[in-house]
């Protein structure tokens, strides 16, 4: 179904989309959501903690690391067995201890009925995602006009055209099945899941007019392995050349790379430099 947009008569529709567009949570009218709305993204509701599946966990990898042993100095696995039981018993006692100390605080209001519609009629209404450059805080864009905004990057509205991306007939299984077929990295695709990346515009409301940065997940998808083995090979380059940067550094005092810091940082750097001054 289309999703229905009533920006027309709301107080937080953006004069420049016509359309809302905000990162303001009084939007969320209900008191329970909106507060649990500015507790940010990356808010997490603890479980209660599950004992037998952490001992068994932590009773494995260490069977796993005697098994090793055993392989390495050429000694019978069985002469691990009574260590293996006092490593068990050891842990079940701390877990115990743990757990009778610390109580996780599960929250109770995202069972209610009640919530449930008003988050399911949220989640139709709007698009909901972090804000560009500062992705702790929560945004809500219409959702009629994000999927207008994302046609329109992927040159698929008449008079648009993106030599970004290339415009395919193929279904969503078809693509599937030819990235299993194809693709050159065999262990780098998930089976398990058969559905490919989907994009979503995120709004930069430090920008006037507000404008839009894309972003292609690939959470719960076909490429999620890809997607790490990149991120991890690109973060290694970045690492690399960081370290080559500061070397060059260290014998011309021109700094070649810029990196992002967080405010932490810099006061302590800001500090350091009011003591030598």
């Amino acid at each position: 179904p289309n999703p229905t947009c009533n920006c027309n008569s709301s107080p937080y529709k953006d004069s420049n989309h016509d359309h809302i567009i905000t990162g303001n949570l009084d939007i969320i009218e209900n008191p329970v959501l909106n507060s649990l709305f500015k507790l940010g993204p990356s808010h997490r509701t603890i479980p209660n903690l599950d004992i037998s599946t952490v001992h068994k966990q932590l009773v494995d990898d260490f069977k796993s690391c005697t098994a090793a042993w055993s392989r390495k100095f050429y000694v019978s696995i069985h002469v691990f067995t009574p260590l293996i039981d006092y490593f068990s018993c050891y842990c079940l006692d701390r877990l115990h201890l743990f757990a009778n100390k610390f109580h996780s605080k599960d929250n109770p209001c995202l069972n209610e009925p009640t919530i449930k519609d008003e988050l399911k009629l949220l989640h139709d209404t709007y698009l909901i995602t972090p804000i560009d450059k500062a992705s702790s805080n929560i945004a809500l864009t219409c959702k009629w006009y994000s999927i207008y905004v994302t046609c329109k990057e992927l040159g698929l509205l008449p008079n648009t055209e993106n030599n970004t991306y290339v415009n395919t007939h193929l279904l969503e299984t078809e693509v599937v099945d030819m990235i299993q077929d194809s693709f050159p990295f065999k262990n780098l695709v998930d089976n398990n899941n058969q559905k490919i990346p989907f994009i979503y515009p995120i709004p930069k409301l430090h920008k006037s007019p507000i404008k839009f940065r894309f972003i292609v997940s690939g959470v719960n998808t076909i490429l999620k392995p890809a997607q790490k083995a990149c991120t991890l090979i690109l973060k290694s380059v970045q690492t690399q050349h960081k370290f080559y940067c500061d070397l060059l550094y260290s014998f011309t005092g021109i700094k070649r790379m810029w990196k992002q810091i967080t405010l932490w940082i810099l006061l302590i750097q800001l500090n350091r430099l009011i003591k030598i001054h």
